[in-house]
């Protein structure tokens, strides 16, 4: 296979989704093939498994303009397929789910005491590390979900104070603002206890920031309709932008350590 000069990244603009050829678009992995010499393919067969994974989620989850933050690193994604380190990236996605990806979320929803109590949680390098941490997790996502019913039940209170005949009551608008980072939080905390040291990790850290934003957005919304009719789904998004913005500029920086993880 004859490889192409990563200078020559500099005239592709990284697109969104799948491409039936160069011509029409490349995606992150689709231009590690392209830069790799070989057949055009979203999963190049020069390219680890599990980035692989993150990188499509990643391409199609950020925006037009950061996108094309991944484009420097992608040369060195090239002959990442049989280095046999994507457990180690899995380690590393489980930290960074840990230290940041959870306690952000959750300081968003007023729960700094758990959101310490997992930034303050040592590296965790091997199953035996994940067990001995499993308690401080399964807090974290016990909490955080019994904030959420509370704040189900504040919707509640609020849909039946709010003025008859009206349904886009402001009365309901600061209670879905409340309860929305407390919902993506309970996501949160879920997709870490559930991925936490293993492959599946690596693909949380690409999805979470938007994924938290989608279920928060969705379930407030869905359930303040469903009860009043008024649907807020518009504004819950946006109070959660600045979080999902913020996590997406670290899971960037964090794809420099996925495409080389320390070793244990």
């Amino acid at each position: 296979m004859n490889t192409r000069d990563p200078a020559a990244l500099g005239q592709v603009e990284l697109r969104a989704g799948g491409h039936r050829s160069p011509e029409e678009g490349l995606c992150a992995t689709e231009a590690v093939a392209w830069l790799a010499g070989e057949s055009h393919s979203a999963e190049p067969v020069c390219l680890s498994p599990a980035l692989g994974r993150f990188l499509r989620g990643l391409n199609d989850m950020l925006d037009p303009v950061r996108r094309q933050q991944l484009k420097p690193l992608l040369p060195r994604c090239i002959g990442t397929a049989d280095d046999a380190k994507d457990d180690r990236r899995g380690w590393v996605a489980t930290n960074w789910l840990i230290h940041t990806g959870a306690p952000l979320w959750l300081e968003d929803a007023g729960n700094h005491n758990v959101a310490t109590a997992l930034r303050d949680q040592p590296a965790i390098r091997s199953q035996e590390e994940l067990e001995a941490a499993r308690p401080t997790l399964l807090r974290a996502r016990d909490e955080a979900m019994a904030e959420r019913v509370a704040a189900r039940d504040k919707l509640l209170i609020a849909h039946a104070d709010r003025e008859p005949g009206v349904s886009d009551d402001p009365a309901l608008i600061d209670p879905a603002a409340h309860a929305a980072p407390i919902y993506a939080a309970a996501h949160a905390t879920a997709e870490l206890f559930a991925h936490a040291g293993s492959e599946a990790a690596v693909d949380a850290v690409a999805y979470l920031p938007a994924d938290a934003v989608m279920y928060a957005t969705k379930q407030v919304s869905m359930f303040l309709s469903k009860v009043s009719g008024y649907n807020p789904e518009g504004g819950v998004e946006q109070s959660l932008s600045s979080t999902r913005d913020g996590l997406y500029g670290s899971v960037i920086d964090l794809f420099e350590q996925l495409i080389d993880p320390p070793a244990a």
